[in-house]
Order: C-alpha cells, then sequence, then structure tokens
C-alpha cells in the first residue's frame, strides 16, 4: 500500500512541478529585464513606447527611461536616477541655478547622442538646463586605483548649453 502511495505521490509531484515550471516561465516574460520580443513589445504598449524598429537590448534601455519619464514630476532624485541609468556613471550630481540646473556625470561608459533631449524629458516644465558634462574614467581616487585619473587628466564633455 505504501508503495502504491509513493507511486502516486511521484506521479502527482511530477505535474505539480511542470505546472509551476509553466508558470515561473510565464511570470517572468512580463518582467522588462527577462523580457524580449513580443513580451517587450506588449510591454513598450503599457508605457506608450514604440519600438520604432530598435533591437531587444536598446528597446528595453528605451522603455526604462520611458518609464521614469512617466513617472517623473520633475523631482531631483528622478532626474539623477535617469542620468545615472542612461550614461551608466558612477557618480553622478547636480547643481541648482535659477529656474535651471546643471548636471555631472562621473566614470560614464556611454552617452547616448539624445542624452539632453532625454533628461529634458523628465525635468519639471519652466526649469531650464545649463549644460550636461560627463567625464570617463574615476576622476579621482587613490594612488593604487588604475582607473583614477588626476588632476588635468580626463575627458569632459559638455552636451547642452
Amino acid at each position: 500500500m505504501a508503495i502504491r502511495l509513493n507511486r502516486v505521490l511521484s506521479i502527482f509531484s511530477e505535474q505539480i512541478q511542470e505546472i509551476e515550471d509553466a508558470l515561473d516561465d510565464l511570470e517572468n516574460s512580463v518582467y522588462l529585464g527577462s523580457a524580449v520580443g513580443t513580451q517587450l513589445d506588449g510591454i513598450g504598449e503599457i508605457v506608450n513606447e514604440p519600438r520604432l524598429g530598435r533591437t531587444d537590448v536598446d528597446y528595453t534601455a528605451a522603455i526604462r527611461i520611458r518609464i521614469l519619464i512617466n513617472e517623473s514630476s520633475g523631482e531631483i532624485p528622478i532626474i539623477l536616477t535617469a542620468l545615472n541609468f542612461m550614461t551608466e556613471a558612477t557618480d553622478v550630481s547636480l547643481a541648482e541655478h535659477v529656474a535651471a540646473i546643471s548636471l555631472h556625470a562621473y566614470g560614464v561608459t556611454s552617452v547616448p547622442s539624445d542624452l539632453a533631449e532625454q533628461i529634458k524629458r523628465v525635468m519639471a516644465g519652466g526649469i531650464g538646463l545649463v549644460d550636461i558634462t560627463y567625464t570617463y574614467g574615476i576622476p579621482f581616487g587613490f594612488f593604487d586605483d588604475p582607473e583614477a585619473l588626476g588632476f588635468g587628466e580626463g575627458e569632459f564633455v559638455s552636451t547642452v548649453r
């Protein structure tokens, strides 16, 4: 009797495991980090970001930015999060001016060609963007850090005036 019960339980547990695996796959397909193809298109429709022929990687990045734009009311932490995400910087900062801001990204790895336009979409209306500067590499660091730059080293670029 115990052998039959073990066999029945074994059959049921295998079927339940298959169902659980299928449900996990379904659940993971709706997360932006794991969505591809058609699932990504669906998420793009939800947040109102057209694909425009972009690859899955580029489209995922555009959807992330769109989500920041949709959720933003121009708060400083959202602006800094957007700048950090778009440049993959090690650190970002913001300087306030009268009705305007300046942004700086340190240790960036990439800079999108439309960086200023995307940042302006995250900002509140009526606030100006003086400039965005960025530098590649770590601007200052410990002596034994090979990526750290000294005074006068590094590349600083202004993207908006």
